[in-house]
């Protein structure tokens, strides 16, 4: 693993991994926003440049698109740990997802009331509450991941998993079922979820508009589609997250998300299952 440095500045932090690129986070007036940009040093230039060549390559592999309101989870099989009692088992499980660490878990980048900032305010319609609150979340979770997608890759995410290694398959037009790499999953969740904002007749913009009659099955699977994409993130990038000082943020989209869910009663006990056990702890360390 190669060395990371972090140079603190004024308003701009730098982190840099010795020999291939460097990060810069910088921070607004008011301290609230970050914005992220990345710069490849000239000799991995080409080495990204391949790996979006792999995934245009696996794109044109598994024949593409499909539709994510057939996509399933399959359950992947995996080697018993080795270790059995009790005090090693909850060790074991710390390692493997340091996601629950209490000195993780206890952080956020606000202490906003969630159940007040998702609740439907009085006198709006539920509809443009949900269609509104879809968006946002869009927003920022796609800019959230974006972050790490140069660490998201044919080869270090061949299938698009979450915890306990559970894959998420994507359904083509034909009602084939498709096991792709986490890259060219998520880029269709996006592409598909794009798709969904910018039309019209599913999230009409125009004054007088009426909402399609199944405008919330819609809204459920785009909640659906983006609590994997968290999923994957805490399960197969989080260490990275934690190098970049994003936990907080990774966290606080996480129980936001969650709120707003439960709130509207978007996902199903069986979505949110994969990840119960970091919605328990943050439930201990008073962050839900």
């Amino acid at each position: 693993m190669e060395t990371v440095s972090k140079e603190m500045v004024t308003t701009e932090t730098v982190v840099t991994t010795a020999g291939r690129e460097t990060i810069r986070l910088r921070m607004d007036a008011n301290n609230e926003r970050a914005v992220f940009t990345r710069v490849f040093h000239p000799a991995v230039r080409g080495e990204a440049d391949m790996r979006e060549k792999e995934k245009m390559k696996e794109k044109e592999r598994v024949m593409g698109g499909g539709d994510p309101l057939n996509a399933t989870a399959a359950p992947l099989k995996i080697r018993p740990a080795t270790v059995t009692k009790g005090d090693n088992n909850n060790e074991l499980e710390l390692e493997e997802r340091p996601y629950l660490q209490q000195q993780y878990v206890s952080e956020r980048i606000t202490h906003t009331d969630m159940t007040a900032l998702t609740a439907l305010p009085p006198g709006l319609d539920q509809a443009e509450w949900l269609a509104s609150n879809t968006v946002a979340f869009f927003k920022h979770i796609n800019l959230f991941s974006s972050t790490l997608s140069e660490l998201c890759t044919p080869t270090t995410c061949p299938t698009a998993c979450g915890p306990n290694n559970i894959v998420y398959t994507w359904t083509d037009d034909q009602g084939k079922k498709l096991r792709c790499s986490a890259p060219l999953y998520f880029d269709y969740t996006m592409s598909y979820i794009q798709d969904l904002l910018t039309d019209e007749d599913v999230f009409p913009t125009r004054a007088g508009s009426v909402f399609p009659a199944g405008f919330v099955f819609l809204v459920k699977k785009v909640f659906l589609l983006l609590f994997r994409v968290l999923a994957h993130i805490y399960w197969s990038h989080y260490r990275e997250a934690l190098v970049l000082g994003l936990h907080p943020h990774l966290n606080t989209l996480f129980i936001h998300l969650t709120h707003f869910s439960l709130q509207h009663d978007l996902l199903e006990a069986e979505h949110t299952q994969p990840l119960q056990d970091l919605i328990i702890a943050l439930g201990q360390y008073s962050l839900t």
